[in-house]
This record gives C-alpha cells, sequence and structure tokens, in this order.
C-alpha cells in the first residue's frame, strides 16, 4: 500500500473523535488493539467468556481493524491481565513468560508500514520486548521489526527505545530516559529508510534493505526469543501503510491519550 492522504487526517468530525479505524477506510491490510475496548478482551481463545473486570486474565485481544488478526495465548499462567484504574486500561505483564501472539499469511513492515505502541516498562538493566512483527518460516533468522525497550546502563543509554527492522539491527535510537516512564512511540518503514518517532517527533532515521519471507507472527509483550516486558501496554497499531505526517501526529495524539500521557 501506499501513502495513505492527508484527507483521513481530522482529529474531530462534528462529534467523532479520531481513531485508527480512520486509517484502515480502504481496507488496509493491518491490525489495531485495544485493552479499553472490553468488547475485544476475553478470558478464553475461542472468544466466549468476556473480560469485564480488573485484573482478570487475557487469553485472547480481538484485531479492530477488521482484518481478523486476533491475538491469542492458549497457556494460562503466560496470560498478561487486564487492569484499570477507572481512567485508563491496560494489558499487564510479568516479566516472566506473558506473551499473546498472532499468526498472519503475509508480512505488514516489508516494505510501507507503521507500527505504534504506547506503554510502560518498569524493567532495568535489560531490554524488553513491546510489540514485534517476525519471519515464522524460520523465526531463528532475525528477520523482524521490533520496539523494545532497552534499558541497559554502560555502552547503551538508561533507557533506549529502539525500532529494529529486518535481519540487521537497522536501529533508531531513542534519546535516553529513565525507565518507570510512559511512552508513545511510532516508526515507519518506506522500503528504503526507517524512522522513529517519539511522542510524534522525528528522532532518528536509517537506511535498509531488509526484507521479510512471505509468513509472519505478531508477538506482544516480549519477543520470540524471549526478553519479556514487566510493564504496561495501553495501545498498539500496525499497518500495511506509509501514514502521512498527519496521521502520524493523530495516531501519537490517540495512542498518547490511551496511557494518559
Amino acid at each position: 500500500m501506499g501513502m495513505i492522504p492527508a484527507n483521513l487526517n481530522t482529529m474531530m468530525m462534528g462529534s467523532s473523535i479520531w481513531t485508527p479505524a480512520e486509517l484502515f477506510l480502504a481496507s488496509e491490510f493491518g491490525a489495531w488493539f485495544d485493552p479499553s475496548d472490553l468488547s475485544t478482551l476475553w478470558q478464553d481463545t475461542a472468544g466466549t467468556s468476556a473480560v469485564t473486570t480488573d485484573g482478570q486474565s487475557v487469553a485472547r485481544i480481538d484485531d479492530k481493524s477488521g482484518n481478523g488478526i486476533n491475538l491469542l495465548q492458549a497457556t494460562a499462567g503466560s496470560r498478561p491481565l487486564y487492569k484499570t484504574d477507572g481512567t485508563l486500561h491496560w494489558l499487564q505483564f510479568d516479566g516472566a513468560d506473558d506473551m499473546a501472539s498472532a499468526a498472519m499469511a503475509s508480512n505488514i513492515m516489508d516494505g510501507n508500514g507503521t507500527m505504534s505502541a504506547s506503554f510502560y516498562t518498569t524493567d532495568s538493566e535489560g531490554i524488553a520486548g513491546i510489540f514485534e512483527e517476525r519471519n515464522s518460516d524460520n523465526p531463528a533468522a532475525q528477520e523482524r521489526a521490533i520496539l523494545y525497550a532497552d534499558t541497559r546502563a554502560g555502552t547503551q543509554p538508561l533507557a533506549n527505545y529502539k525500532p529494529v527492522f529486518g535481519g540487521t539491527a537497522y536501529r533508531v535510537d531513542y534519546s535516553a530516559e529513565n525507565n518507570n516512564l510512559t511512552r508513545a512511540t511510532i516508526f515507519t518503514n518506506d522500503g528504503s529508510n526507517v524512522r522513529g518517532y517519539d511522542n510524534a517527533v522525528l528522532i532518528g532515521t536509517t537506511a535498509t534493505t531488509d526484507t521479510f519471507s512471505s509468513n509472519t507472527q505478531l508477538h506482544i509483550g516480549q519477543q520470540f526469543t524471549g526478553l519479556p516486558l514487566t510493564g504496561n501496554i495501553y495501545s498498539l497499531f500496525i499497518i500495511e501503510a506509509l501514514i502521512s505526517t498527519d496521521s502520524i501526529s493523530l495516531l501519537n495524539n490517540y495512542s498518547s491519550g490511551k496511557a494518559g500521557i
């Protein structure tokens, strides 16, 4: 898919508030996950027992894009928890083995693509996977697009939020921040360059030519290889399209609002 035009980017139209649904009006391929929408959260992978209460485990997170890319976790002990303070809503990951995943027949971030997440991490001295698309034909090949938090000291900034694309670590490094912060992160790939945004501000650009194989998986809460998140995820979004600058701002506002930033 190509660039999504700016004429789709209106924060409010009448009484309607902008949401990522605006970016799927032409049936773009991708996925959108919103823990604040309880109609999309289930205690079982079949989607028959709804999540209704703070602290319940989440076995299934339905995709709101219309593409049916639902995230699942069949193992009861590895499910994130639905949490709310009455205003904000999030998925809480335990830093041990919590995660959810979805299989896809084709990739999203290979070529024109956009990935976004708002999250909070209490991890320190390590790397925490937030949101990943990875080649499922050969997962160890490191063909991936990933958002993760890097809080290692020493040669790394204290907290380094990096998009990584493809088999080589094409990284866009974010400015050093303490952990225990809530972030809204977006990165885009146009087939030639990866661009990273922190709160809608362009942080960096790096060239890439890597590609994915056809079959891919989405993972949230950790990478395929581990590196689990201790913290919260408030919103997730991925689309096979290079969205406009206006849409990046709107998506950031939406994602930040979900996280209370």
